[in-house]
């Protein structure tokens, strides 16, 4: 039996982050990026494999292939272990106008900097180029660590910044959930990392678009110089604006115009399946506070923070006793609701959407604990073969155009579905 990833990245349950190429003790795993998916994924020297399966036990796919989704049905599990939860933002004002959602993250990593609590923040920048491709790295100055704020909506590869570590430093690490998973894994295997890494800070999570979601932008607003000098998918206010700038073009896009075009058609097929969107295994976990009061008058953006750890803790109260940053202790409740869509996606539709998936691809077929999660509606079939259709055209660049007057289809019958919905809702309900 072939004890390595090679088999998830197969089922495309690889999410592309490195980290199994950094825990091979044999150098059988290098990363590469496909230009057809848009994807980085790990190709695997059999000749080098030694069938160790180190690489499956920091695999965050191989942990979601054996989750028991049962244990995921309650309140608590949803949110995950945590001391306290509030609302916040940097009072530094060019910082949180800067950053995606209230530049919380941002300030914290140079109030972690400048307190001399880490030497370095392992946080994402996007280079240059076509696609422009991001990739984790240490930043050890204020300067940095703001040029690097901003949510990246496409995969990130992390595997260079670890390799870039010093002995005897202490860095934050800023992520994904599942890239937090993979990395604290990693930690469980080397000592060095687990020395060097003294707090996580964790990101909400509804799905990670391929950098297929990108290119489809780029095509959908006309730009034909595809060679990207500078992009930030968010920030500039909130909820902020995709702004690219090629050698000859620009372009600026509010938030709430594109990311229904890419979301959740270009997601990382992971991302289906995923139900840590609010990144429990973090020190601090922290998104977008989408409170229906603050979308209709907030312009520089809030956030929603869980602390779970008293190290985590203490750096925010720490934080705002030396106005870094402004927070407000909210009720835990508040945290589900201001992540209300991304609870809805990744939770209570997902038993129909792993059935829907397992009819239509055998290699979503888990274990049957995950088929029991709630109480099904018609409906929620109905949703999930509409998303099944939609990513399957999303996924191959040859059928957008037919991706277009799908989801212009879907546009039309928005209104009568509404309806149907309903109806049904109410027969089922008197069944």
């Amino acid at each position: 039996m072939i004890a390595n990833v090679a088999n998830i990245v197969q089922k495309g349950w690889c999410t592309g982050c490195g980290i199994c190429e950094l825990v091979c003790p044999s150098n059988a795993v290098e990363m590469f990026y496909d230009k057809i998916r848009g994807i980085y994924y790990p190709l695997i020297r059999a000749h080098r494999c030694n069938n160790c399966g180190l690489c499956l036990k920091v695999c965050f796919g191989a942990m979601i292939s054996s989750v028991n989704y049962e244990k995921m049905r309650t309140y608590e599990s949803i949110l995950g272990k945590y001391l306290a939860c509030y609302i916040g933002f940097a009072t530094d004002k060019k910082i949180r106008f800067k950053a995606s959602s209230g530049g919380i993250v941002t300030a914290l990593l140079v109030f972690l900097l400048e307190n001399k609590y880490v030497d370095g923040a392992i946080v994402t920048k996007i280079e240059a180029g076509n696609p422009p491709l991001a990739k984790a790295f240490v930043a050890k100055s204020k300067e940095e660590i703001i040029a690097a704020s901003g949510s990246k909506y496409c995969p990130v590869l992390l595997n260079d910044a670890f390799k870039s570590l010093e002995p005897g430093k202490r860095y934050v690490f800023v992520g994904l959930p599942c890239q937090i998973f993979a990395v604290k894994r990693l930690a469980e295997f080397n000592k060095f990392v687990k020395d060097s890494i003294k707090l996580y800070i964790g990101l909400f999570c509804g799905g990670t678009p391929s950098y297929n979601g990108t290119i489809y932008l780029l095509r959908k607003y006309g730009l034909k110089d595809h060679n990207i000098q500078q992009i930030r998918y968010r920030g500039e206010g909130w909820p902020g604006s995709l702004r690219i700038q090629t050698r000859s073009e620009s372009l600026n896009i509010p938030f709430t115009e594109y990311w229904p075009l890419i979301s959740p058609w270009f997601h990382l097929s992971i991302c289906m399946i995923c139900i840590f969107g609010l990144s429990p295994q973090s020190d601090i976990s922290c998104g977008d506070a989408w409170f229906p009061e603050l979308v209709k008058k907030d312009k520089q953006g809030t956030s929603i923070l869980v602390s779970r750890s008293d190290f985590g803790n203490k750096v925010l109260h720490e934080a705002e006793e030396r106005h870094a940053v402004k927070l407000q202790q909210i009720h835990p409740s508040s945290v589900i609701k201001a992540q209300k869509a991304m609870i809805l996606f990744k939770h209570y539709r997902l038993n129909a959407r792993l059935r829907v998936l397992h009819l239509f691809q055998k290699d979503y077929k888990l274990k049957s604990s995950a088929y029991s999660i709630n109480r099904i509606n018609l409906s929620d079939y109905f949703d999930e073969i509409i998303m099944f259709i939609g990513r399957y055209l999303a996924s191959h660049k040859n059928l957008w155009i037919l991706f277009d007057l799908y989801r212009t289809a879907l546009k039309g019958f928005t209104s009568f579905y509404a309806q149907l919905k309903c109806y049904l809702t109410y027969i089922l309900r008197r069944l």
